[in-house]
C-alpha cells in the first residue's frame, strides 16, 4: 500500500490520499521483489546445511590415515623392507573395538606359521650348501606394502595376531662359489617376494583383506657383465 499525506492538513490522511494497490506498475515491482528474495530452503542448501546429500564419508576426520605424508613412501620403520613389525601411532584402540564385532569373520586368518630352522630336517636329512645365506623367522607385522604399492595397517595386537614366516637375505653381495660361474657374468644375492593375504585396516577404519609383499627367499642371480666374453667349458 502506498500512502501520501496532504500538505497543510492537520487531520492526517484522507480517504482520497490512500492509493489502493491497484496500479499494475506497483504490483509488478512488489512481485519482482518477492522473486529476488531467496527462500529459506535455498539458503539452507547453499550453506551446506541439511538438504545436502551426505555420504557419511565426506570428512577427513573419519579417516584413519597412514602416518606418512604420502602412502606410497616407505615409513622409517621399514628399513628397506616391505613390512614394519612395530609402527608408531598404531590405532590399537580402534582395531580392538572393530574386531570385537567382526573378529569371528576372520578366524581363518589369525594364527602363526610354522618355522623350521634346521635345514637338514627341512630337506629330508640331506645337508645342502646354499649360494646365498638367508635368515628364516616369524614376524607379526603392523604395517606392510600391498600389491598396489600402498602402505596399510595390518591387524596384529593382543589376541588378534597374524604371524607370518619370512626368509630374508643376510646380504645382497656376491654369491658363494662365484669363481665357478662362467666368465662374463657377475653373481648377486637377490631378495625375492611373495604375496600373502592378511587382514588390514583401510583408510576409513574398516577391516579388509589385502595382499601384502613378504620376503620369501634369497636367490642367487647371474648378471651378464661383458657380452664379448665367452664362457670356458
Amino acid at each position: 500500500m502506498y500512502v501520501k499525506e496532504v500538505e497543510g492538513s492537520d487531520k492526517g490522511l484522507g480517504a482520497q490520499d490512500v492509493l489502493v494497490m491497484n496500479s499494475p506498475f506497483i504490483f509488478l515491482a512488489l512481485l519482482l521483489e518477492i522473486i529476488a528474495t531467496p527462500s529459506g530452503r535455498n539458503e539452507t542448501q547453499k550453506s551446506g546445511q541439511p538438504g545436502r546429500l551426505a555420504t557419511g564419508r565426506d570428512s577427513d576426520a573419519d579417516k584413519i590415515q597412514f602416518p606418512i605424508e604420502q602412502q606410497f613412501i616407505p615409513p622409517p620403520c621399514a628399513k628397506e623392507s616391505t613390512v614394519c613389525e612395530l609402527i608408531d601411532n598404531y590405532p590399537t584402540a580402534h582395531v580392538d573395538q572393530v574386531l570385537k564385532k567382526s573378529a569371528h569373520k576372520y578366524e581363518d586368518l589369525f594364527g602363526s606359521d610354522v618355522v623350521i630352522t634346521d635345514i637338514a630336517n627341512r630337506n629330508n636329512g640331506i645337508d645342502e650348501e646354499t649360494l646365498c645365506s638367508s635368515q628364516e623367522r616369524l614376524i607379526y607385522p603392523q604395517a606392510g606394502l600391498t600389491k598396489l604399492n600402498n602402505w596399510m595397517y595390518i591387524v596384529n595386537q593382543k589376541n588378534y595376531t597374524q604371524g607370518v614366516r619370512v626368509e630374508e637375505c643376510t646380504h645382497t653381495n656376491q654369491c658363494e662359489m662365484a669363481l665357478s660361474f662362467p666368465l662374463g657374468y657377475e653373481s648377486k644375492c637377490k631378495q625375492k617376494y611373495i604375496y600373502r593375504q592378511l587382514l588390514a585396516i583401510n583408510e576409513y577404519g574398516d577391516t579388509v583383506k589385502d595382499l601384502f609383499q613378504l620376503p620369501s627367499c634369497c636367490q642367487c642371480v647371474l648378471i651378464r657383465s661383458d657380452r664379448n666374453k665367452r664362457s670356458i667349458n
